[in-house]
């Protein structure tokens, strides 16, 4: 089934089984499917709920939720805050401007870039932050490899711990901040994985 509606415009749609694609700029919407993969060009504010799927969305204009049982999930760009719950499955993003949460019970989490606030955990799976610019992180995961990118310029506090494995920073040391200087702090603990903490 193919409909088309004018650009902008909200849609709310919901399937027990089957797919939902979607092109060109929508406004608010929501799409909920019980098994089925669900793909968006660019929306306003977005969720997206899918018990068995993969989810992917290009451009999201607003804060965006986004639910899958077992499936990938593949965000573009976030203007807003994002919530990610991925049970089974792999989590990559590229940048939000807002807070990030991303859990997931297995499956790898990665996240290029964002300039505020991240909380991710995976039970089984590594981390990948490419870059962050400012305010706090907390990753967490059983089992994998944690790996942060500190934006050129911005000091951070880092309290990290593996118990089987190694951290590397690779950042140099600096005095203490001045108050106008971007900071971020740091919690990241694994416990069979190494850490690493480098600049971005």
């Amino acid at each position: 089934m193919t409909i088309t509606v004018p650009s902008g415009s909200s849609v709310t749609a919901a399937v027990q089984l089957g797919n939902f694609t979607t092109t060109g700029r929508l406004g608010d919407c929501r799409f909920s499917t019980s098994a089925g993969n669900v793909g968006v060009d660019r929306t306003g504010p977005l969720r997206v709920d899918t018990s068995f799927g993969d989810i992917a969305a290009e451009e999201v204009g607003g804060n965006a939720e986004f639910h899958t049982g077992s499936g990938n999930i593949r965000i573009g760009e976030v203007d807003g805050s994002a919530v990610v719950k991925n049970s089974n499955g792999d989590t990559m993003i590229d940048t939000v401007t807002g807070d990030i949460r991303v859990r997931s019970a297995n499956g790898a989490i990665a996240i290029d870039r964002t300039s505020a606030n991240v909380e991710a955990k995976t039970s089984n799976g590594s981390i990948r932050l490419g870059e962050i610019v400012r305010g706090s992180v907390e990753l967490a995961t059983g089992m994998g490899d944690l790996e942060i990118g500190i934006a050129t310029g911005t000091a951070a506090l880092l309290e990290v711990s593996t118990k089987f494995g190694q951290v590397r920073n690779l950042m140099d040391p600096t005095p203490r901040p001045e108050a106008s200087d971007e900071t971020v702090e740091v919690h990241a603990h694994t416990s069979f994985g190494g850490i690493t903490i480098r600049r971005s």
